[in-house]
């Protein structure tokens, strides 16, 4: 990674240095029509933490692969209108955060 990147007009032209595989539209594709046949199971989960402004939950739900996707849920206890939505993607093994 530089520590000085292009200009964000030139950045906004890149094109990068990797050529688009031959087979990418096609993995696409089916990795799509895998993942929208798959019955994803949802399991929504009250946590033991609670918070006077927000429920926290486990929710869990199938992934491609055979895999079981896990997922720490918080929303707000009190709204009446659509509340912005933020993803956090912790990684894998030991760099997984336990923490809320």
């Amino acid at each position: 990674m530089p520590l000085l990147d292009l200009p964000l007009d030139q950045l906004q032209q890149y094109p990068g240095r990797n050529p688009k595989p031959a087979n990418f539209d096609s993995f696409w594709d089916d990795s799509l029509a895998e993942m929208n046949a798959l019955d994803p199971e949802v399991e929504l989960k009250r946590h033991d933490i609670d918070a006077p402004w927000a429920e926290c939950f486990e929710l869990r739900f199938n992934g491609t692969g055979g895999g079981r996707i896990f997922a720490k849920y918080i929303r707000p206890k009190k709204t009446e209108t659509p509340a912005p939505c933020l993803l956090r993607f912790h990684g894998y093994g030991a760099s997984s955060d336990p923490n809320w």
